[in-house]
């Protein structure tokens, strides 16, 4: 293999896991392959072609409004959970702010690098904790820049491993008729795009220098954001053979769903909705009235 050939590998690699090259799970990167019809080209398909319209958060609204439409849900915004007591009888949540809601079953979404930030009773068991505790490896960079240039609308480009944005991609124009460009980086060469804006800036001109007249970058640091503390789950090598079962099970009267642990389309939105048919099925048929059953003799 040459040079550009394993600098243009890694690079892919690395931005499937926006980890090192020691933390990443080669398993979970054969998981992705196979899922992706074992091409480059199948990955582009699944990865990246294909987009909502109007973006994931109008597709999340769509849930929660079909949700609201019932006159069955009640819910609170703004309310960081603190702790959860399974009291056998019911579940009691906790927010930070004191506020306490009880249930006869909890389906808990948190995901994997906040478990072990609130606290849970009976404890996790150990297996679960050991996994929480050590995390996912994802600490993705993702810039999203708009620049003048109508030519870069299909381009894609990697300037790895010298620069803290190593992977982009073209994605067409903005309503301004400028051209949406996607950068990403991981913590092979981690950036923090909001501490030295000029250091990012320079991120994304390195990836195609003298095409990228920046006229606006938009992002958000989840790597800080303190409900993600990374982006789509990777996990670390060893991880998924010795804990996706424990982060699977259930505790007690805790259901846990959330696409960290899927088996299909893990750390994707697929993955998020197995999860949670998985974790509503459970819970309706636990508490869903048994039809009486009369004899007849």
């Amino acid at each position: 293999m040459t040079p550009r050939e394993r600098a243009a590998l890694e690079s892919f690699v690395l931005l499937c896991s926006c980890g090192t090259l020691a933390t990443t799970s080669f398993f979970e990167f054969l998981h992705w392959w196979a899922l992706c019809g074992y091409s480059y080209r199948g990955c582009l398909d699944a990865l990246i072609s294909y987009k909502f319209k109007r973006g994931q958060s109008s597709f999340a609204i769509r849930f929660f409004k079909e949700a609201l439409s019932t006159g069955n849900l009640s819910y609170a915004f703004n309310s960081p959970i603190q702790s959860i007591d399974d009291q056998g009888a019911k579940v009691v949540v906790t927010t930070r702010q004191g506020q306490r809601h009880a249930g006869a079953r909890l389906i808990s979404t948190i995901p994997l690098n906040v478990l072990n930030t609130v606290a849970i009773s009976p404890p996790l068991s150990t297996q679960r904790t050991a996994a929480a505790n050590t995390g996912h490896v994802n600490q993705c960079a993702k810039v999203h820049a708009e620049i003048a240039s109508r030519d870069m609308r299909s381009w894609t480009g990697m300037s790895y491993p010298f620069n803290k944005l190593s992977y982009a991609i073209g994605d067409g124009t903005t309503p301004a008729g400028n051209t949406h460009i996607v950068c990403f980086g991981g913590a092979h060469n981690h950036l923090q795009p909001e501490e030295d804006i000029n250091q990012t800036k320079a991120a994304v001109d390195s990836l195609s220098p003298g095409n990228m007249d920046i006229k606006r970058l938009v992002f958000h640091n989840w790597c800080k954001d303190e409900f993600a503390k990374g982006a789509w789950f990777f996990s670390p090598p060893q991880m998924l053979s010795t804990s996706l079962d424990a982060l699977r099970s259930r505790h007690g009267n805790v259901v846990f769903a959330n696409s960290d642990w899927a088996v299909g389309w893990r750390s994707f939105i697929d993955g998020a909705i197995e999860e949670g048919t998985r974790a509503a099925m459970a819970v309706v048929e636990e508490l869903r009235p048994r039809p009486a059953v009369r004899g007849r003799l």
